[in-house]
């Protein structure tokens, strides 16, 4: 890897004590997340204002009946993935209790390990986990909404190629709302 291919990613910050990474460029997840700190301050988006928008980008552009067919997921998986998302949201309603949460995020693991390695069911699963944490659990505080975003990214390049922009465009729109 030589030096031009590698950039500091501004996403973490230096004021907060975290030490500054190097990264490739080349990755769709690193771009894009980029591309984000560019257009809007990443590190201060409310943690259920961040909760909502990737509970709707989950619901409107991976939960499609395109996106599980290019993706191979059988419905046996779809139904199991959607209701663990439905549980995430719930909670974000004020529809279900913490403990609810987690015990849904508990089994979402234990799910997620029995599921084939790189398998797109198992992918999408991971990243419905990231939406079954509370503010206390995701320990929002001490990492903030930056460090979030950083993990969705990378988790949307394992699903595939053109997650990471499409939900860069999309949280992008979302914000200025």
């Amino acid at each position: 890897m030589n030096c031009k291919s590698l950039i500091m990613n501004p996403c973490l910050s230096e004021e907060k004590g975290v030490i500054i990474s190097m990264y490739n460029l080349d990755r769709e997840d690193i771009h894009e997340h980029l591309e984000l700190s560019k257009a809007i301050d990443t590190e201060n988006i409310p943690f259920e204002k961040l909760m909502y928008a990737l509970i709707s980008f989950i619901y409107d552009k991976l939960f499609t009946k395109d996106n599980f067919q290019k993706l191979n997921i059988d419905s046996e998986n779809e139904m199991m993935i959607r209701n663990y998302a439905h549980q995430g949201k719930a909670f974000l309603d004020k529809c279900i209790a913490k403990e609810l949460l987690i015990e849904a995020r508990v089994s979402a693991w234990e799910t997620h390990d029995r599921l084939p390695r790189d398998s797109a069911s198992r992918n999408l699963l991971r990243i419905i986990i990231d939406c079954l944490y509370d503010k206390e659990d995701s320990e929002f505080e001490v990492h903030g909404s930056g460090e979030i975003l950083e993990v969705f990214f990378s988790l949307l390049l394992d699903l595939g190629n053109g997650y990471c922009n499409q939900f860069r465009c999309y949280l992008q729109q979302k914000l200025a709302q």
